[in-house]
Formats: structure tokens, sequence, C-alpha cells
């Protein structure tokens, strides 16, 4: 591996805490300190894959929906915005990771971010993270709505057919309320979560004196989280996911339920045109509940490690610090490889499993014109 230094702080930064090493202390704390060898394989090749691949995936899913005009509903919209909140959150995510790498030597210095600079930086990556678990519980809720109280159906904010001006505006309020629902919790959840991420120490380090040591850092940035303030933070992001979790199961549950009854009422009733829309319906639920099942299977292993570990961490740290697997790098890279998964397959599940997003792909991407609008229309009735 090779050295990075960031020698450049030392004259600048005034230092909280001195530390002065002879040589077995100075190797103790190299070995402690520095990025394993699985850590330079993740945050250089595995995550900056993920990385590209979730911006463009994202990318063209947004690009699907601005080209193709009667993709444009309430339910698009919100999976337009849990898009944009992938996006952010990788770029934030695997960004900060690969800078702070290429950077310095140690996993526990913050360099090149100055402590305002990664506290601001901390609060964005929770803000586009919570943004997009309240997304996709808007998603169920939403679908929840339109399936099981189809009197409550709100289609989408840009029909013209058969729409006044006036329902249209009521259209775009709701999805505007939604909108601001999603971001602003989003937003409070990332205020949450400030009180661990403001508390940072400088510390200079005094190396041996010889040749060994020129190449190692003499300032580090470091946060210093109390444990107090760690087992509230484990806490805080286990809270959220675990209530997400149980409402997505609550909507889906009765969705399913719901459709099960449509289709035995379908083979009764033995009409077409009420058979196909059922359907249609049918299979974007599926589809919802597919991608929701993996966003909370890709997520789960980080997030109930940290909950465990804070709720353990009440107690007993000693315990904590095992259940959080700290000093384990490979579940912990695994961990945030499926967490970094999770927000870029989003909306290649879209196409995978259903027709509808899969034509609308292709009448994009290959710059068709529409097949027939109307029949177009009817079918988005049915999503």
């Amino acid at each position: 591996m090779s050295y990075r230094i960031n020698n450049s702080l030392t004259n600048v930064m005034e230092c909280n805490s001195n530390i002065t090493l002879n040589v077995s202390e100075a190797d103790d704390y190299i070995s402690t300190n520095s990025y394993a060898d699985v850590d330079e394989l993740f945050i250089t090749k595995i995550f900056p894959i993920i990385l590209v691949f979730g911006v463009l995936n994202n990318g063209i899913f947004l690009f699907v929906l601005y080209r193709v005009h009667r993709m444009r509903t309430t339910l698009n919209a919100l999976l337009a915005s849990l898009a944009i909140s992938d996006i952010l959150f990788l770029i934030l995510a695997v960004g900060e990771k690969t800078l702070r790498f290429s950077s310095s030597t140690f996993a526990n210095d913050v360099f090149p971010f100055s402590a305002k600079s990664y506290t601001i930086l901390q609060s964005f990556i929770e803000l586009t993270f919570q943004a997009s678990l309240i997304a996709i519980t808007t998603v169920a809720y939403e679908r929840y709505n339109v399936v099981c109280h189809p009197t409550l159906q709100r289609e989408s904010p840009t029909r013209k057919v058969g729409l006044n001006i006036q329902t249209r505006c009521i259209k775009q309020r709701h999805l505007v309320k939604l909108l601001c629902f999603i971001w602003g919790t989003g937003l409070f959840f990332s205020i949450l979560f400030l009180p661990p991420n403001i508390r940072y120490c400088h510390i200079c380090i005094e190396w041996p004196p010889g040749g060994n040591y020129t190449d190692y850092p003499t300032t580090i940035l470091e946060q210093n989280i109390t444990a107090g303030f760690q087992v509230y933070y484990n806490i805080s992001q286990g809270i959220p996911f675990i209530v997400a979790f149980f409402l997505n199961s609550y909507f889906y549950f009765k969705l399913i339920r719901v459709l099960k009854i449509h289709t035995q009422s379908v083979c009764k009733e033995h009409t077409d045109i009420v058979t196909r829309r059922r359907q249609r319906k049918q299979r974007i639920t599926h589809m919802l509940l597919i991608n929701s099942a993996v966003y909370f299977v890709c997520l789960a292993p980080y997030m109930l490690t940290c909950f465990l570990g804070g709720i353990v961490g009440v107690w007993n740290s000693e315990t904590a610090s095992k259940i959080l697997l700290e000093n384990n790098t490979i579940f912990t890279n695994l961990s945030r490889t499926f967490m970094y998964l999770n927000s870029a397959v989003n909306s290649l599940l879209y196409t995978t499993f259903s027709v509808v997003y899969r034509t609308a792909y292709v009448e994009a991407l290959c710059f068709k014109k529409a097949v027939n609008h109307d029949n177009r229309i009817s079918e988005l009735r049915s999503i």
C-alpha cells in the first residue's frame, strides 16, 4: 500500500492532544489505525464501480421519466425522488471514503476535510439516506391507497385527458406535499444525528527518529465520539429503519390480500378489460414489493448490527463492540457494499419486473414515438 501524507496541516491546526511514540508504540499505532488491504480493495475498486453503475442506472431512469410524458405519475414522481436521493447518497458516501483513503494513511483521519466541512458532509449523507428510506415507505403507502382505497387514487399530475385544471392542481399539491414530507423528514433526521458528528480532536504525533516514519502524517483530525454518543447514534440509526420495515410490511400485506380478492372476483366476472387492468395493477404492485424486499434485505446487515450494538451498548460497551464487529473489516465493507448496491439497483428492478417500464425505456433510449397515446393512458391508470 502506498503512503498518503497530510503533513500540510501540521502548522495550521492547534493540537488538542500530543503523542510521542517509541518504535514499538509507533508500529502498534500504525497497525491499529492504518487501512487494511481489504479496505483498499473495496474503497478503490468495488465502491467506485457501484458508484458509476448506480449513477448511470438511476440517471437513465430519470431520463426515461423526462422523455416519456405518460410516465409522469405520482408513483413515478416518488420513484424519481428515490432515484435522486440514491444518486446523491452514492456520490457523497463513496466520494467521502475515496477522498479520505487517498489523502491519509490512517482510517481514523478525516483529512482532507476540516471539522466543519466533515460535519456538513455527514449531515448531507444522512439526509439523502433517510430521504431514500422515507421515499420507499411513501411509495408503499401510496400504492396501498391506490389499490385498497380506489376512491383516493391519485393519478398523474400532468394528465389532461378528462381532468379539469382544478383537479390537476389538487393532484399537484398532493405530490408536492409528499415530496416535502420525504425531504423534510430526512432533514429532521439529519439534524437529529448531528450531536455525534460535531466533536473532533486534533492529534499531533511525534514519530521516532529515523527514516522509517517520515512518510506518515504528523497531524491527524479524528472524530471524538464518546461511548454515550455512539450508543445514541446507533439506536437513532436503527429506529427509522425498523419503523419503515414494519410499515412497508403492513402495507404490502394488505395489498396482497386485496389483490387476491380482486383476482377471485375477476375469475367470476370474466371481463377482459377488468382482468387486464387488475393484472397490470398486480404486476406493478409485485414489482414494488420485490423492490422493497431487496431494499430492506440489503440494508439489514448494517442497520440491524448498528441498532443491536446500540441497545447492548447501554449496558456493556465491550459486548457492543463485539456485536458491531468493529475490528472485522470484511463484514464492515460487505455490509457497506450491500448498502451501496441497494441504492444502485432500484431502477434495474423496475425494468426487470414490469413491461410498462421496459416499454418506456425502449421508447426513451431508442427515441421511438410512443405507441397509441390513449392506450398508454389506460395502462397508466393501473399504475
